[in-house]
């Protein structure tokens, strides 16, 4: 009986294969995941105050549909979500000065993925934000008042 051998070139093709194959279908499923995982979470703190289309409560809650403060933030927007907001914030021209409750106990995972759904919902398409760079963010933004809404 004689013993098979496998050819040289299937040990240099398979690792990148895999690698291959992990990236296309690997890396879509997780935003696409995260994203409907936003949106539900975003369903659950967010939309009572921004509304179901984004487009907020009059002049007393800033829209975030077509914001240029959500289209042009980075992942400072993740302390906003975790902190609450206090003061005045010019969104589109408009002015609000309305708090915004915190969502302290928010993991920062699921903070990114409510960022991943308000930036690419209602036709934004501002580009996703890194969890590294959303997880580093958190860390160093300082609480300045947590109102963490009663449920």
């Amino acid at each position: 009986m004689s013993k098979q051998r496998i050819p040289t070139w299937i040990w240099y093709v398979w690792p990148v294969l895999i690698v291959v194959v992990v990236i296309l279908l690997r890396f879509p499923e997780a935003d696409g995941i995260a994203s409907q995982a936003g949106k539900q979470l975003y369903e659950l703190h967010c939309q009572s105050c921004h509304m179901a289309d984004g487009q907020g409560f009059g002049k007393l809650v800033p829209p975030l549909a077509g914001a240029d403060y959500v289209l042009d933030g980075g992942p400072e927007l993740a302390c906003i979500i975790r902190y609450g907001m206090t003061g005045e914030v010019e969104v589109n021209g408009e002015r609000y000065n309305r708090p915004m409750p915190a969502f302290g106990k928010l993991p920062a995972v699921e903070v990114r993925s409510i960022l991943l759904y308000i930036r690419s919902a209602w036709g934004n398409q501002a580009p996703d934000l890194p969890f590294d760079q959303i997880r580093d963010a958190l860390n160093r933004c300082a609480p300045v008042a947590i109102i963490d809404p009663v449920y």
